[in-house]
């Protein structure tokens, strides 16, 4: 039953008028549009028209006489003796429910049915001849990326290594290897002098910042990226786990990418090491830093503003590189160093923080903070003008390998 105008001013239905006039007032003060906004609005008007039909005699009377009558209603209503067998059980209806149950019976058959009938089909389909068609080419391509994986290994070996006549083979030596290039024949280091400079830029970058006095004791540096050629030796002796792709240039040249800063810590300056018995590393932030300004104070090593065709990157720099070059395609700096500026980003030993405030004034590499990253510099063949300047560094996680991120080592 609907709320009656007695229920929406909460009074008796004998309530005297003037308690009526009260308990309008006090519900219209409560629920004030000012207090409860559009709800109190809402039923301020309700509260309103109830007032006003009670306060009228002749709507308060007729209103009386419809609860009563609603009240004898639901008093038979609740008499189960005065239903009739069809109020009771509405069997008048009954057919039409049975009817719809079995419609949507024979809809929900018929949609098994068709699901059936697709099912077949598809299996049909699977076992058919164009399917083992499909099958026997996934297969054969699955086979092909694992040959061709296997060929690549095949041709290194052929590249460094020289079959013995079968005759010669025995069954401990069945390979042996040729006089090989001496390993520190590969590689031209650089004397870099001790000196002082300003590490960082005076720009309101809080990465670069702050711009701060670094000492730097004297120590050699590779004059080029490390290179392909010398880490597929690296692979060749199984002491480097992953083989790199390279990015369609001249891989034996061109510097290596697509390795991370475990790759090369963990894998590839332990083997050198042994090889040449010399302790390399990799460089800390502050002496890529000083050796790639050269010994100037400048953004790039040449100076503040940007010279077309002195660097590979992106179209900005005038080259027409799509991909890393090979070491000494363009001008060294002053220390003798080539592409400190562009062709791939070089890994540092930094942990990879924002800016090097608490970096150590001796040029030493910061090994607290943000250590699941290191730092790396210098701009790649894909960077802008602006990602070439000496100062510019990015945060890459040390486990990550990337296509334009290679490294180059230093030696004390």
């Amino acid at each position: 039953m609907r709320r009656t105008h007695y229920q929406n001013l909460k009074v008796a239905e004998d309530a005297p008028v003037e308690v009526i006039r009260a308990a309008h007032k006090a519900l219209m003060a409560k629920y004030h549009p000012d207090r409860y906004g559009p709800e109190g609005e809402k039923i301020c008007k309700i509260v309103s028209e109830s007032f006003h039909v009670l306060m009228n005699p002749a709507t308060r009377e007729k209103h009386d006489q419809s609860i009563k009558d609603l009240k004898t209603q639901e008093a038979k209503d609740s008499d189960v003796s005065n239903y009739s067998l069809s109020r009771i059980g509405k069997l008048a209806q009954v057919p039409a429910y049975i009817g719809l149950l079995i419609s949507c019976h024979c809809v929900i058959v018929d949609f098994i049915s068709g699901l059936l009938v697709v099912f077949k089909k598809i299996l049909r389909f699977l076992i058919s001849p164009l399917a083992l068609l499909g099958y026997f080419a996934i297969v054969a391509g699955i086979g092909m990326k694992y040959f061709e994986e296997s060929q690549f290994l095949e041709d290194l070996l052929d590249k460094y290594l020289v079959r013995k006549d079968r005759a010669e083979i025995n069954s401990v030596d069945p390979l042996t290897v040729r006089t090989p290039q001496s390993i520190m024949e590969l590689i031209e280091l650089v004397e870099i002098p001790s000196g002082r400079f300003f590490m960082g830029s005076t720009d309101p970058n809080p990465d670069e910042n702050p711009y701060i006095e670094i000492e730097i004791g004297r120590f050699k540096m590779m004059s080029k990226e490390v290179t392909f050629e010398l880490w597929d030796k690296c692979v060749l002796d199984q002491a480097c786990n992953h083989i790199p792709q390279d990015n369609g240039g001249d891989r034996q040249s061109s510097p290596v990418v697509d390795v991370s800063y475990e790759d090369v810590t963990e894998d590839f300056i332990p083997w050198l090491t042994a090889q040449t018995e010399r302790s390399f590393y990799l460089p800390s932030e502050a002496q890529w830093e000083y050796a790639a300004k050269g010994g100037k104070e400048t953004k790039y090593y040449w100076g503040d503003q940007f010279i077309l065709n002195v660097a590979n990157c992106s179209t900005q720099c005038g080259d027409a590189y799509q991909y890393p070059s090979v070491g000494g395609e363009f001008p060294a700096n002053l220390f003798g160093l080539f592409d400190m500026a562009g062709n791939v980003w070089e890994m540092t030993s930094d942990c990879g923080n924002i800016g090097h405030r608490n970096n150590p004034v001796n040029g030493s590499p910061a090994v607290k903070g943000d250590c699941s990253r290191m730092i790396t510099k210098g701009g790649s063949f894909g960077s802008s003008q602006n990602d070439l300047r000496s100062a510019r560094r990015v945060r890459i996680e040390k486990d990550r390998r990337e296509r334009s991120i290679g490294f180059r080592l230093a030696l004390d």
